[in-house]
């Protein structure tokens, strides 16, 4: 876990019903990254339909696009 997602946890603990407006900032490419190889390999493929295998041929190059895209708003 990264540090700003530890005191996210520990603030939400605190207060069940404190609402976080924005943790962009702790969305970074390194971030993904981690989150990204933290998953079940074997699991289905997503929405996408991309599979982890399929993802992990270029897997930084991936997750710098797929910050691209949250940093521009163009993720759904």
């Amino acid at each position: 876990m990264l540090p700003g997602s530890f005191r996210i946890s520990e603030l939400a603990s605190e207060d069940k019903e404190r609402k976080f407006f924005s943790i962009a900032h702790l969305l970074t490419p390194e971030a993904l990254c981690q989150a990204f190889e933290s998953l079940r390999k074997d699991a289905s493929a997503g929405v996408d339909e991309v599979t982890y295998a399929e993802y992990e041929v270029d897997a930084w190059e991936n997750v710098k696009k797929l910050h691209g895209r949250l940093v521009n708003g163009q993720y759904c």
